[in-house]
């Protein structure tokens, strides 16, 4: 099966919907705003499917460090450039091809978030050493369904996660892949780094926002396939989703589909 990746769709198509709803959604840098060191002067964040938001690179040029975006996007690419970027286009197995060679590899942190969920086991591995070719430190952020997928119920949210992980066996997303980051790295790094993880949660909450904003992401890439069928089902959802957002009933709340892990990695010292 391919993934959305070797199906082309993430090296040239831009969905308006999900460009905003990923500027949207300010969990991933919170996370990443926890992990990376408070001082980055003389250092260089490489983001490794960067996408459209500012906000990591925001951080990153507030905490004194050099931001470089790097998407396999086209069209993303463009809007990091639009934002003042030093940006390249390049998939994440070919990242040590397009990052200057006036950058020295001890002064940058990788970092890549939601990215390894979208490629294929073949890949991985090389994407691995990629993060480790340019930098000799970084951070893998990936997430786990596992504990909204159990904690859910009801009917609104049995079929959101229905249509969300037949939407994802389709197109090659492992929705639980963030659980299984560490050992990817351990396996291919080996003892040559350091090699920790942490996990972030939200815990139980009203998540419905986050919610509405996954199902509307998901109907630009059905409106892209023009499936009909499976648009009108989301819209449904979504006014369900709306009208419990209002209701804030705790006891119609979930836990966060969006656990992060959080796998750091760092070259050991001889």
């Amino acid at each position: 099966m391919k993934t959305l990746q070797e199906k082309g769709l993430y090296k040239t198509a831009v969905n308006d919907g999900e460009v905003q709803g990923l500027r949207k959604w300010n969990w991933p840098t919170r996370v990443s705003s926890e992990i990376l060191p408070e001082n980055l002067l003389g250092k260089t964040v490489i983001d490794v499917g960067a996408g459209p938001s500012h906000s990591l690179g925001d951080l990153i040029v507030e905490r004194d460090g050099r931001y470089i975006a790097i998407d396999v996007n086209e069209g993303l690419v463009e809007i990091q450039r639009k934002l003042g970027r030093e940006v390249y286009q390049a998939d994440i197995c070919n990242v040590s091809k397009v990052i200057p060679p006036t950058i020295e590899r001890t002064h940058v942190i990788s970092h890549t978030r939601l990215v390894f969920m979208h490629l294929s086991p073949e890949k991985m591995p090389q994407a691995v050493h990629e993060l480790a070719t340019v930098g000799s430190m970084g951070y893998v952020l990936d997430t786990n369904w596992k504990n909204f997928i159990q904690s859910a119920s009801g009917p609104r949210l049995r079929d959101f996660i229905d249509i969300t992980l037949d939407f994802a066996q389709q197109n090659g997303i492992d929705l639980y892949h963030g659980g299984k980051l560490k050992q990817l790295l351990i396996d291919t790094l080996g003892d040559a780094y350091e090699i920790n993880e942490c996990i972030f949660s939200e815990g139980i909450a009203n998540h419905y926002d986050e919610l509405i904003n996954l199902a509307q992401r998901q109907m630009g890439f059905f409106n892209q396939n023009k499936n009909d069928t499976e648009i009108e089902r989301l819209k449904t959802i979504i006014k369900s989703f709306e009208k419990a957002r209002q209701k804030n009933d705790p006891k119609e709340f979930f836990e966060s589909p969006h656990t992060f892990h959080v796998v750091s990695f760092a070259e050991k010292r001889t």
